[in-house]
């Protein structure tokens, strides 16, 4: 299997999803990453309103680098996609994408999928479904931040794209950590604290509960993810636990299952 190389295309056709296709596209530039809007059919009816120009680049083109591409988004349906069956280059593309490795991120089907349509398509459990408008912002910010950081030890922090990671010591005091934290989500839209043992862990929840406040005071609602990472410490590999932090809105805190997040499969694709 090829590796991608941190590039990301946006499809776009008449009647797509707008407002997916755009938040995308700003989560993927904000963390710097390239994101190329391609219309399936070069016409002027398929640019995306004033908000999104596509790109000059045709199907044929992308298609011939696609062994770049780490993530395609197609902001529409399964459904919506049978208008198109009879574009060779579109499922080729989806199917080589898929073969590299990318990520393929499509919205949930309305309905049961035509089987001819699910033929030409990854099996259901391998694509991303992203979920509806209330939920769409932070589930683009997660996969934008799943990408280019990764487990993020590789993660080049200078850069200023990805934000400094605020490592937290069992001797940190969590009001200062918290402040770091809700300057940070401030600035980059999210946030990275991580920590080696137990007492250290205990200060990073702390402060993770402290800058909740400190962000409620610009209406905004916190969200964290943990996970374990590797990391070594005088030259002996050791298990950290790293906090993503993000935060949205106050009222549209009402998100999903973080499992049900990385899949979005629908029982009517299978």
């Amino acid at each position: 299997m090829q590796t991608s190389t941190n590039a990301v295309v946006i499809l776009w056709a008449s009647y797509f999803d707008e407002l997916a296709a755009v938040t995308f596209a700003y989560e993927f530039r904000q963390m710097g990453m390239p994101a190329t809007l391609v219309a399936i059919h070069n016409s002027e009816e398929q640019q995306c309103s004033d908000i999104l120009t596509h790109s000059k680049q045709g199907l044929g083109q992308t298609l011939a680098a696609a062994e770049r591409i780490t993530c395609l988004v197609i902001p529409t349906s399964s459904t919506a996609l049978a208008q198109f069956e009879q574009d060779p280059q579109l499922w080729q593309l989806i199917q080589t994408v898929h073969e590299n490795g990318g990520r393929i991120v499509m919205a949930r089907p309305n309905g049961a999928t035509d089987p001819e349509i699910a033929r030409k398509l990854p099996p259901s459990r391998e694509i991303m479904r992203y979920p509806t408008v209330e939920k769409l912002l932070l589930f683009a910010r997660w996969l934008a931040h799943s990408l280019v950081v990764g487990d993020g030890l590789n993660a080049d922090r200078a850069t200023g794209v990805v934000p400094p990671l605020v490592r937290v010591a069992a001797q940190s005091d969590p009001t200062g950590v918290a402040g770091a934290i809700a300057g940070i989500v401030r600035d980059y839209g999210f946030a990275e604290a991580q920590a080696v043992g137990p007492s250290a862990m205990g200060q990073m929840i702390k402060a993770a509960a402290i800058a909740k406040s400190y962000l409620a005071a610009d209406k905004l609602s916190l969200f964290a993810k943990p996970d374990f990472v590797n990391v070594r410490i005088g030259g002996q590999p050791r298990s950290a636990i790293r906090l993503f932090i993000s935060a949205w809105p106050v009222g549209m805190d009402n998100w999903i299952d973080w499992e049900q997040a990385k899949t979005f499969v629908d029982a009517d694709d299978d």
